[in-house]
C-alpha cells in the first residue's frame, strides 16, 4: 500500500490518464505472468534475493515518499473596500482619448501630419511677408500685455489659445496612431513648437519682427494642453477663442495701425460644470450644459485713437456644446463627430453667452453683453477742419439703457468746451 501510495504521489507530476493506462497494462501483464509461472514459483529462488530470506525483505522498514508543497497564505477578500470602491464615481474617459489597440505605431501617418503642420505654418508665415512687405531679419520686443503694445496683449492670448488647441489635438492624434502617451505628448509639444518657430521666423522678415514673447506663449499654451490631458482635466478646463461683433469709429478711421484688428475676437479660459460636479460629488442638473469662463480682449487698437483703446477682462456664462454632443450620443470615433468636437472645443459661438467686462485702462464696467461693447471714439469726417462725429457704443441688446446708439455732433478741436476737454482728459490717461 505504501508503494502504491508513493507511486501515486509520483504520478502527480505527469499526465494522470497516461499513468493510469500504463498501470492497468502492467497489472494485466503481471497477472498473466503469475498465472503462467505459478507451478514453479515455490521451487525457484528469485535472483534478487539470493543469499537472504526473501520474506525478510518485505518485513524491513521501507522508506516512504512524501510530496512537500508550500502554498502562499491567501487572505480573504476585503468586501468592505470593494463595496466602497464600487460606490465611487470615477471620471469617465475623455471622449477624445482612446487607448491604442496594441499595434505598432503608424509612423508614416504621424510623419505626414507633422510635416503638414510645419509646412502650413511656414506657408502662412510667408503670406505675412507678401501682405506686409519684406524687411531684413529683425527682432521685436512687444512688451507682453502692456497697454501701449501692438494689440494690447490680445495677440499673446491668441498664441496661447491656438497652440494649446494644436498641441491637444496632435497629442490625441499621435496617441490614436498607437504611440504611447509619453511619446504622443512629446511629439505633440515638439511639433507645436516647430510650427511656432516657423511662424516667428516668417515674421522676422516683416515689420512685426521675431518676437520671443510669442514663442514663449506658444510653449505655454502647448505645455498647458499636455499637463491638462496628462492629469485628466480635459472635462474640467478648456480654452477657446471666438469672433465678436466689432465697432469702429465713424466715419472710419482716425488711425489705421498695421496688423490684425483684435477687436473682432475674444479669448476664454473655461471651467466646465460637468467636470466640476464629478469632482465635488453633486448633481448639476441642467447646469451640466453650461460653462463659466474668464475672458480677455482688446478694443480699438487698430482704428481708434490711443485714448479710446481698451483692455477688457470679464466673466461670463455660456453653453457647453461638447457636453450637448455627448448627451445626444455623438462620438468622436467617427470623422464627422471628431470634427464637431474639435470645432466646439476651440471656437466660442457668439450670442450663446452673457457676461460683464471690466476695462482696466479706464476702470469702467461694460455689460451685460457678449464681449462686443466698447467706445470706439470719434471718427474724422472729410478734411481736418470739419466737424468730428462721435458714436457712443452703448449698443447692447442685453441692456435697455444702452440699446440704441446716440450720435452727437461735436465742434472742432479748437472750439471744444471745457467740459468736453475735462471728460477727454480723464479718458486719455494711458
Amino acid at each position: 500500500m505504501e508503494r502504491d501510495g508513493a507511486f501515486r504521489a509520483r504520478g502527480l507530476s505527469v499526465s494522470f490518464h497516461r499513468t493510469w493506462a500504463l498501470r492497468r497494462f502492467g497489472a494485466a501483464a503481471g497477472f498473466a505472468l503469475v498465472l503462467a509461472l505459478s507451478p514453479g514459483v515455490s521451487a525457484e529462488t528469485f535472483p534478487l534475493f539470493e543469499g537472504q530470506d526473501s520474506a525478510l525483505v518485505f518485513e524491513e522498514e521501507t522508506q516512504s515518499l512524501t510530496l512537500d508543497a508550500t502554498f502562499p497564505a491567501l487572505e480573504p477578500p476585503d468586501l468592505v473596500a470593494a463595496a466602497l470602491a464600487s460606490i465611487k464615481d470615477p471620471k469617465p474617459p475623455d471622449p477624445t482619448v482612446l487607448a491604442p489597440p496594441g499595434r505598432r505605431p503608424n509612423k508614416r501617418r504621424a510623419t505626414i501630419i507633422s510635416t503638414a503642420v510645419l509646412v502650413l505654418s511656414a506657408v502662412a508665415s510667408s503670406s505675412t511677408i507678401w501682405r506686409h512687405g519684406y524687411e531684413p531679419f529683425n527682432f521685436h520686443n512687444e512688451f507682453w500685455f502692456g497697454k501701449h503694445t501692438y494689440a494690447g496683449g490680445a495677440d499673446k492670448a491668441s498664441h496661447f489659445v491656438l497652440y494649446n488647441a494644436l498641441a491637444r489635438e496632435l497629442q490625441i492624434g499621435y496617441y490614436r496612431m498607437n504611440y504611447s502617451r509619453d511619446q504622443a505628448e512629446l511629439m505633440a509639444f515638439l511639433t507645436s513648437m516647430g510650427a511656432g518657430l516657423a511662424t516667428e521666423v516668417g515674421d522676422a522678415f516683416t515689420v512685426f519682427g521675431f518676437s520671443y514673447e510669442d514663442l514663449v506663449l506658444d510653449a505655454a499654451g502647448a505645455a498647458t494642453a499636455i499637463l491638462v490631458s496628462r492629469n485628466g482635466l480635459d472635462d474640467l478646463i478648456g480654452f477657446r477663442f471666438g469672433p465678436v461683433p466689432n465697432q469702429v469709429p465713424q466715419p472710419c478711421c482716425p488711425v489705421n495701425e498695421t496688423g490684425k484688428d483684435y477687436s473682432e475676437e475674444i479669448y476664454t479660459a473655461d471651467l466646465k460644470i460637468p467636470g466640476l460636479a464629478r469632482r465635488m460629488k453633486f448633481d448639476p442638473g441642467p447646469a451640466r450644459f453650461l460653462l463659466v469662463s474668464m475672458t480677455y480682449g482688446s478694443k480699438g487698437y487698430k482704428n481708434s485713437l490711443p485714448q479710446y483703446r481698451e483692455q477688457q477682462i470679464g466673466i461670463e456664462v455660456g453653453i457647453n456644446f461638447p457636453e450637448i454632443l455627448t448627451a445626444v450620443g455623438v462620438r468622436d470615433t467617427t470623422w464627422w463627430g471628431r470634427c464637431l468636437f474639435i470645432f466646439f472645443n476651440l471656437v466660442r459661438i457668439p450670442y450663446t453667452q452673457i457676461g460683464y467686462r471690466y476695462d482696466f485702462i479706464h476702470h469702467q464696467w461694460w455689460g451685460p453683453n457678449i464681449g462686443q461693447q466698447y467706445d470706439p471714439g470719434p471718427g474724422v469726417a472729410g478734411n481736418a477742419g470739419d466737424n468730428v462725429l462721435r458714436i457712443h457704443s452703448e449698443r447692447s441688446r442685453f441692456a435697455a439703457s444702452r440699446s440704441t446708439a446716440s450720435i452727437t455732433t461735436v465742434p472742432t478741436a479748437s472750439a471744444r468746451s471745457s467740459r468736453s476737454n475735462a471728460r477727454r482728459a480723464r479718458r486719455v490717461r494711458c
